[in-house]
């Protein structure tokens, strides 16, 4: 696959919103909206879905299999002060990328909108990857899939193509008897009988760029000549293909959510449901070796997207936003919990740190979440982090990342970091073993506990809590929480018990969760011990649950109204 060049044509250069109905095709490129949206006039493929836009999950998924210098972008002409200047935002977003843009000055299909590229291209005689800005939703495994495919078949062109039964505005596949692809028709073309057809065209293409040239070209003057109005589909270039003899090929997605794309309303909550199902449905993240900030950080399967190369090329792109802000003699301070791998990340962390010459602080046991970002805060510390999944499944872990006053950084702060770790690889990570490190003094163990202990219990009234004698059962869930709030609570002399305190990186086969569903055994603690209060915490000890004397739960909002 390598031996072959390859770039990427991204089309964002669509008709802009209306409130007209939705007319779009897989080969159009062009939308028109269904009623309003909170992104006002923004194109589709600006409009946010998730936490970002929805060019940006395409965005992403070039940057994987092309360097950045490769992708072109064909955008419609805009000011730079409009909010539809895609051109602008992917500058903002990427600002150390070399992508290129090229301006289709009317939304005239998208093999006008491939056409515009030819004298960025006329040279090349590689391979092009040919993507929609508004269709979120292939993975990476697909577009290496469909790479893959062409190349073993030394196809002329090779297209996406997907099963379904739903009804999706898209060209349909048609196939001789020997399954052989013979033509590829727009659903507005289509027959009655034609649109039966299951099998659609996803819109997503590699070509050997020499071939399509011409006949674009030709197209292009056919329209002129004819003073015609109309839109040069792409769909045609490969139909003229598949009748000169060329080998045209397809590679099959399997997963029918990938054919989803966002131009209308309607599409955008059907997005937005597609992706809280990705979201909620633990990912294997083999498909793609890339560092992503969620809410409250990274976090991803051990061993697949949690790896300590991963940890490594993170960490560098932190040392590397340190040295940028000359911050370095801040140094770092580094936690983790009980999760399977987060003590060994720690060390891993420590040692690219002290590699760049950036002082560490490693705790040297695991500590609750709340104790990093109170000695990330009392310290002043560039960065601290806290190696823990939180309350995810025990094949999860992560990173969270703290800035100097102990919270969460900006999104543009972490999108920033996170896009530096994915553009690095691993020759180009400095780190020192953490015996050297420790040796010379730039990495040191610490323990913050005590320290912690006292800054809480400044904040509470120990002596109305030992006049109370309470009896408490802890349950840490098998976290890290027991020992810094066991200490406390003994402090107030209370009559302490914990359950699930053990360590046990599995978490005893369920989510560190203090939900209701997880506390039946605290509830009949409580309830059959005569106990006064049953406390339960995540897997890091940053979110509790609380149980009273007659076992009944104590919800978020009542929790929120006693603070």
């Amino acid at each position: 696959m390598a031996s072959t060049p390859l770039k990427a044509i991204i089309l964002t250069a669509g008709a802009e919103p209306t409130l007209a109905s939705s007319t779009k095709s897989t080969d159009t490129g062009t939308s028109t909206d269904t009623g309003t949206s909170t992104d006002n006039a923004a194109p589709w493929p600006l409009r946010t879905l998730g936490d970002r836009p929805v060019l940006d999950y395409v965005v992403e998924l070039a940057r994987n299999v092309v360097q950045p210098q490769d992708i072109l972008f064909v955008v419609n002409r805009h000011s730079a002060q409009e909010p539809g200047d895609v051109a602008c935002f992917i500058q903002q977003q990427y600002p150390q990328e070399a992508f290129r843009f090229i301006e289709q000055n009317q939304p005239l299909g998208t093999g006008h909108a491939v056409l515009q590229t030819y004298d960025a291209l006329k040279e090349y005689t590689g391979d092009l990857l040919i993507l929609h800005g508004d269709s979120p939703f292939f993975r990476r495994s697909s577009i290496l899939g469909l790479i893959r495919r062409h190349r073993v078949k030394q196809a002329d062109l090779t297209l996406t193509s997907g099963i379904t039964q739903k009804k999706i505005r898209a060209g349909r596949i048609l196939r001789a008897q020997n399954n052989l692809i013979v033509d590829v028709i727009e659903e507005e073309d289509a027959s009655p009988a034609v649109q039966q057809i299951t099998e659609l065209n996803m819109g997503a293409y590699v070509v050997k760029a020499p071939l399509i040239w011409p006949i674009l070209q030709e197209l292009a003057q056919i329209q002129t000549a004819a003073q015609s109005a109309g839109k040069i589909h792409f769909t045609e270039c490969v139909r003229r293909l598949i009748r000169s003899g060329c080998i045209v090929e397809n590679y099959q997605v399997l997963d029918e959510d990938e054919l989803q794309d966002v131009n209308t309303v309607s599409d955008l909550e059907t997005a937005s449901i597609i992706l809280q199902k990705r979201q909620l449905r633990p990912r294997r993240m083999e498909e793609r070796n890339i560092i992503r900030f969620g809410t409250g950080g990274w976090r991803a399967l051990i061993g697949e997207g949690f790896t300590l190369d991963n940890v490594r090329r993170l960490c560098q792109a932190l040392a590397n936003d340190i040295a940028r802000q000359s911050r370095e003699a801040d140094g770092v301070l580094i936690g983790y919990d009980r999760r399977f791998l987060a003590d060994v990340a720690a060390r891993a962390a420590a040692e690219v740190f002290a590699g760049n010459g950036i002082p560490c602080e490693l705790q040297t046991e695991p500590a609750p979440t709340p104790l990093i970002t109170y000695a990330t805060a009392r310290l002043n510390v560039a960065y601290g982090l806290m190696f823990t999944a939180s309350h995810n499944p025990a094949e999860w872990n992560g990173l969270k990342v703290f800035a100097s006053d102990g919270s969460l950084p900006l999104d543009e702060e972490t999108r920033a970091i996170e896009n530096e770790a994915n553009s690095l690889i691993a020759e180009q990570v400095v780190k020192v073993d953490l015996e050297t490190a420790l040796r010379n003094g730039i990495v040191r163990r610490v323990d913050y506990t005590n320290e912690y202990i006292d800054a809480v219990e400044a904040l509470i009234d120990l002596p109305a809590i030992r006049n109370a004698r309470l009896r408490v059962v802890v349950d840490p869930m098998y976290g890290v929480g027991q020992n810094a709030l066991e200490t406390i609570l003994t402090e107030a002399r209370c009559r302490v018990n914990a359950i699930h305190a053990r360590h046990d990186p599995l978490f005893g086969g369920r989510s560190p969760a203090p939900d209701l569903g997880a506390l039946s055994l605290l509830i009949s603690t409580v309830r059959e011990n005569n106990y006064h209060l049953g406390l339960a915490m995540d897997g890091d000890a940053d979110r509790i649950a609380i149980v009273d004397d007659r076992g009944a739960y104590i919800t978020t909002n009542e929790l929120l109204l006693l603070l």
